[in-house]
């Protein structure tokens, strides 16, 4: 019988490197990110690297509080600058930041599931581990969607 652990693991790792029901992994749709646009804005919405390092920046928080830290923001901050880093080292980036998370995710054992992040004493919004991560999938596969739609239109655009 598979465990909670087991069963959250393999929700994330579909979302990120897998077959998931609605369509592509975060895998494939970055490694088909047309590398000239991925710095480009539409309107006031974020570049494909803003919201890779976002990704990237949650990741790692969703890390930090499955290992016991307080929740906050990402250490880098909500949606930091990605202007320093290339393209390549971004994806790097978030594979490292999905390696810890797994690490995490193992080290957790069975029990630990329904355990409450810890928050502040102002604020506790009872937020269990479990649910934690499935809300990264979910913020994930949201923001999937963005870079997929910014891909497709910027690459056309830039093809004209």
């Amino acid at each position: 019988m598979k465990t909670v652990g087991d069963v959250i693991h393999t929700e994330i790792e579909t979302v990120v490197n897998g077959y998931p029901w609605y369509g592509s992994s975060v895998r494939e749709i970055l490694s088909q990110v047309d590398v000239r646009v991925v710095s480009e804005r539409v309107g006031n919405a974020h570049s494909i690297k803003e919201i890779l390092l976002h990704m990237t920046a949650w990741t790692e928080e969703v890390t930090a509080r499955l290992r016991g830290n307080v929740a906050s923001d990402p250490e880098r901050g909500d949606w930091p600058d990605p202007s320093g880093y290339s393209w390549p080292d971004l994806t790097g980036l978030f594979q490292e930041a999905h390696s810890e998370l797994k690490q995490a995710i193992a080290e957790l054992r069975e029990d630990q599931w329904d355990t409450f992040v810890s928050y502040e004493e102002d604020e506790n919004p009872l937020i269990t581990f479990r649910q934690t991560l499935t809300g990264l999938g979910q913020h994930h596969t949201y923001h999937l969607g963005q870079i997929a739609i910014l891909n497709k239109q910027l690459s056309k655009t830039e093809r004209l």
